[in-house]
């Protein structure tokens, strides 16, 4: 079969995806990882998302979010489209055994680099577009898609976004865990087990970098769901309200769990500082003394 005919077929099968019933299963949720420049078009033009959001300050922004819709004939809402994306730092806490080389640090950490786009339409299809998001994030949502009794099961115009908000949820409480892991092993081991204070300075600033860069990630985040949340007010007439309010009630605990991954990211960060601010004392005499 030849090229085009399989990338229509691949549009067809996702634009075909499962209907929004009581039943959430797999095929809710697409996955596209390595696509062509032509599918990627031909899936864009499908779903109305902007070529604008293939352009490099979007493909590299830490956060976004974008919504489109179309109109039928009669003026009644046709297609409602969303697309958002969300940067997560996440420290490979097996890999961090102090002390390390200052060279060393760099493959500590992980990006998790995750965009989405949802779409819905009058006729009942409700899909997921889930691109490139890594191996983690995809058993992560397909574990849950088989498992959970809510968001994606509840058939709400906004149940996509709330299903996507809670599996960032917890990939954030990983990531900010994960910080907190490796700052609390400074607090223990202040004696530095022989490390001199000037490099356990050096290892204390790079931390301090990565919790800057875990509270910036959450604070961009928490845009994106407040936006999110704002947009899910769009709901057709023809939608069940009350399914709809547990969706934003959902929506709700979400971002308040994300602004108290922030208080603790940047809480992190002030004990971080008070380590490093310790270690400046101890070096306080040592710099008197070659004065």
């Amino acid at each position: 079969m030849c090229k085009r005919c399989n990338i229509h077929r691949s549009v067809r099968g996702i634009l075909s995806s499962s209907k929004s019933d009581t039943h959430a299963d797999v095929r809710n949720a697409r996955f596209l990882d390595a696509i062509s420049q032509q599918a990627l078009s031909k899936i864009s033009d499908a779903f109305g998302i902007p070529a604008f959001l293939r352009d490099k300050p979007c493909e590299e922004a830490s956060g976004y979010f974008w919504s489109g819709e179309k109109h039928l004939a009669d003026g009644k809402l046709g297609s409602h489209t969303t697309s958002f994306r969300f940067l997560i730092k996440h420290a490979y806490r097996q890999r961090y055994v102090l002390p390390r080389a200052p060279a060393e640090m760099a493959d500590l950490y992980y990006w998790e680099k995750l965009k989405f786009t949802t779409n819905w339409r009058k006729s009942g299809t409700q899909v997921l577009l889930c691109w490139n998001v890594g191996e983690r994030m995809q058993k992560r949502i397909r574990d849950s898609l088989t498992t959970s009794t809510t968001s994606m099961s509840v058939g709400s115009f906004s149940s996509p976004h709330a299903f996507v908000m809670a599996r960032i949820v917890e990939s954030f409480d990983e990531a900010v865990w994960g910080w907190r892991d490796l700052v609390r092993k400074f607090e223990q081991e202040r004696s530095g087990k022989g490390l001199s204070p000037e490099k356990r300075s050096v290892e204390m600033h790079e931390i301090a970098r990565h919790l800057i860069h875990c509270s910036e990630m959450l604070t961009t985040a928490i845009d994106v769901f407040q936006r999110i949340k704002g947009d899910a007010t769009i709901v057709p007439l023809d939608i069940n309200v009350s399914n709809n309010l547990i969706v934003q009630r959902e929506l709700d605990l979400y971002v308040s769990l994300l602004v108290g991954f922030f208080n603790r990211s940047k809480a992190l960060e002030g004990r971080m500082q008070n380590e490093i601010s310790l270690v400046r004392l101890s070096l306080q005499p040592d710099m008197e003394s070659r004065a």
